[in-house]
């Protein structure tokens, strides 16, 4: 479970090479919807615990297309690449050799 912010700044929440966009809050519980709701006709829900475990309290439903989760580890990356540039003020090409490097070793 993966989270980061869409183009637009809205929260996405990658679970399963699939991406959920932030749909309401209803009494401490997030419902998330499947990002392509509208671009494919997804129906697919999930729910999570508003905490920092974010524990997933109703498993996603059936989607109705193919996973992405190459889309999931590129926007996470590109989310970290932000992140650096704006913390330590580096140009883009420094930050990504340095991104790159931590998220293969994290894969290791």
């Amino acid at each position: 479970m993966e989270f980061y912010l869409s183009e637009r700044g809205g929260k996405v929440l990658g679970f399963q090479g699939h991406e959920y966009i932030f749909h309401r809050k209803i009494n401490g519980t997030v419902h998330w919807r499947c990002r392509h709701y509208r671009k494919f006709n997804c129906h697919s829900k999930m729910r999570t615990i508003d905490d920092e475990n974010h524990e997933v309290t109703a498993e996603p439903t059936e989607h109705s297309h193919d996973s992405f989760p190459q889309k999931i580890k590129a926007n996470v990356a590109m989310q970290m690449m932000k992140e650096t540039m704006n913390s330590v003020g580096a140009n883009p090409r420094n930050v990504m050799g340095t991104v790159l490097q931590e998220m293969k070793l994290s894969q290791e």
